[in-house]
């Protein structure tokens, strides 16, 4: 491993002063001390270089703390690059688990319906003996009609939360006198009720989950009733124009579970997104990259910005946002490849703006503006770097970003 680092600006006064081996060893020590390694390499460096000319006889010593450096940089690399796979490696696990766990429950219902088509099935009339604070919800040997065919529902959970019935959107304010809107129940729990039900496998969640994640300080009664009150309102807005039966609609109730109807068409933006992510793992680079595109522009903004610090939003947040991190990567390497600069810049910029410390995407840009024969944009590029993570973090950038700096302005210098 050949060292070729150069100090950073703030050392340069003191390269001036340094005209034999001690003191040059002096500055190398000093800059350890800070946690500067990459210069106090380039001062050992130099003062081993001076030694040789001058006074052999401490060479050996020297020679032995250059080598102890090198094994140390080559180590934290090594550590670095090692912390990122097992990053990605497990991002990429959780993902396919929740592609998994969102197909279990289509399979299921479509056993069940299959066993309800080959038997004889026994209508049961609701009994009298529900209190007020009971969830009524409809046993499994009810038949549950599903009314008028139902117009498809979407549903955006990237930025903020938007449902649209036929392509129109329901709004989630009271609708003005002059113009008829489809409008989301006013109930704030009931949104909230929705939000969970859209993001949770088989779009279905039992009452007491729904219950604990909502009113978990309430006495269990009180909890109950406002469940139901919650419940109706959501039905009342999202079935709005249609005659369903009691209990039915888009939103069920089966075995105290309520559940989005599997026979309506629901479509959300996350699933489209991680159908996207797992399509483009399986292709070829360039189709990859167009299905890893169309996922990426997708996301508008965070995960449900509504429920930003729900416990139950925030593991799949950030597994969401890993995808969308590793995609950005994947589309920045690939247009710097084929030398399609903007775009490599608008994915990079996509990176740091979800994440201003991430390393990598400091060090694309300034691949990328070196690649332009942006010397001037490298440099600041560096800089701004190195400022952020002293800034806001107290450390210094990686060696492999110094590394990687001074190897693209090397590049750049002109030839004497």
């Amino acid at each position: 491993m050949e060292l070729s680092m150069r100090p950073t600006q703030a050392f340069l006064p003191a390269m001036s002063d340094a005209s034999s081996p001690t003191m040059l060893i002096e500055c190398g020590l000093q800059c350890a001390r800070q946690g500067n390694w990459s210069d106090a390499g380039y001062f050992f460096q130099l003062a081993h270089e001076r030694l040789l000319l001058m006074e052999q006889q401490f060479v050996p010593e020297l020679d032995q703390c250059i080598q102890v450096y090198m094994s140390y940089v080559q180590a934290q690399q090594d550590l670095h690059r090692a912390s990122k796979q097992f990053a990605q490696a497990e991002s990429t696990l959780q993902t396919q688990l929740l592609l998994l766990e969102k197909v279990l429950p289509t399979l299921r219902d479509s056993k069940e319906r299959g066993q309800e088509q080959t038997a004889t099935l026994t209508v049961t009339p609701l009994s009298n003996n529900y209190s007020a604070g009971t969830t009524v919800c409809p046993s499994s040997t009810h038949t549950v009609k599903d009314g008028p065919d139902l117009p498809a529902l979407h549903i955006t959970c990237f930025g903020h939360f938007e449902v649209r019935r036929s392509d129109q959107p329901m709004k989630q304010t009271q609708p003005t006198k002059q113009a008829h809107r489809l409008q989301l129940c006013q109930n704030r729990s009931g949104q909230a009720i929705l939000r969970f039900l859209v993001v949770q496998p088989g779009y279905r969640a039992s009452a007491d989950k729904l219950i604990d994640i909502l009113w978990p300080q309430d006495q269990p009664a009180v909890a109950r009733r406002k469940l139901q009150v919650a419940m109706s309102a959501l039905r009342c807005s999202l079935n709005s124009g249609f005659n369903c039966d009691p209990g039915s609609g888009y939103i069920q109730c089966k075995d105290r579970c309520y559940l989005l109807n599997p026979t309506s068409t629901i479509t959300t933006d996350v699933t489209e997104f991680l159908a996207l992510w797992q399509a483009g793992q399986q292709q070829n680079e360039q189709a990859a990259i167009e299905s890893y595109e169309k996922a990426c522009n997708l996301r508008s903004g965070p995960f449900l910005v509504e429920d930003l610090y729900a416990d139950w939003s925030s593991l799949l947040r950030e597994q969401l946002n890993q995808t969308y991190l590793t995609m950005c990567h994947a589309l920045s390497d690939h247009y710097l490849k084929i030398e399609r600069y903007d775009e490599a810049v608008k994915w990079t910029n996509a990176i740091l703006k979800e994440n201003r410390y991430d390393e990598k995407a400091h060090q694309q840009l300034m691949r990328i503006y070196t690649a332009q024969g942006r010397r001037c944009e490298t440099l600041r590029q560096y800089q701004h770097c190195e400022h952020i993570l002293k800034e806001d973090l107290s450390i210094p950038p990686m060696p492999e970003t110094v590394q990687l700096f001074h190897t693209l302005l090397a590049r750049e210098e002109p030839q004497s």
